[in-house]
């Protein structure tokens, strides 16, 4: 059954994270840093069905970073001088079961571009397990405005902290159900998602605990 799950996370160093890391895990590729010299190499990790970048600003010979992903999120570490800075915030994002994996894309690139790309965001992602019991989505989200010189040359400017409101967090999650049920609908699918609480909707009933990939892991080989 469809479910509305929509989780954010900031990915930071102060936490230990690194956006070379995250994207080369997300995507299931190698990422060389060019700061510490580490190579992540995710190239062995299954599971990942589609990846794609969509920017703001269409990527031209003069800025190929925009949608190369090594390079973007070196310049991500790059633009990010603090030891503790933020280098990216990432929606996790359940996809429904019931649609086929056209739909699937799609409803994820639909929302995408229009939620976060179109405020003026990078967006790198990566979709999940589309066949499986768990499909979902991985989207890492630059934090900085994107700039533009006269020469044409984009580079990053100065972090939108409107981006962090939770308000705009409720917006988003809102979105989400939004464009999700049309896609339901189109396909001729009766299940709708509800991004409310059980006690906004009246329904009585205990929210359960996410269980993550490893706990449904178990489940599946009779481990309780």
């Amino acid at each position: 059954m469809a479910i509305c799950f929509v989780r954010a996370k900031v990915i930071s160093r102060g936490s230990g994270g690194s956006a070379t890391a995250a994207a080369g895990y997300r995507s299931g590729e190698k990422i060389k840093d060019r700061a510490t010299g580490k190579t992540h190499d995710y190239t062995k990790k299954q599971g990942v069905d589609h990846s794609e970048i969509l920017t703001p600003i269409a990527a031209t010979d003069r800025n190929e970073w925009l949608t190369d992903r090594s390079a973007l999120w070196n310049r991500v570490e790059a633009s990010e001088k603090r030891y503790d800075a933020q280098l990216a915030r990432e929606m996790i994002i359940a996809i429904p079961r019931e649609l086929d994996r056209e739909d699937q894309i799609n409803l994820v690139r639909e929302y995408v571009q229009t939620t976060f790309v179109d405020r003026g965001m990078i967006a790198d992602l990566n979709l999940h397990h589309l066949d499986g019991d768990n499909p979902h989505a991985h989207v890492m989200l630059t934090m900085r405005e994107l700039k533009i010189d006269e020469q044409g040359q984009v580079s990053f400017g100065n972090k939108d902290r409107t981006w962090n409101d939770k308000k705009l967090l409720e917006i988003q999650i809102k979105e989400w159900e939004i464009v999700a049920n049309q896609y339901l609908e189109r396909a001729g699918v009766d299940t709708r998602i509800d991004s409310r609480s059980y006690e906004e909707q009246g329904v009585s009933r205990i929210p359960q605990i996410h269980l993550g990939k490893n706990v449904t892991a178990m489940r599946r080989q009779g481990i309780p």
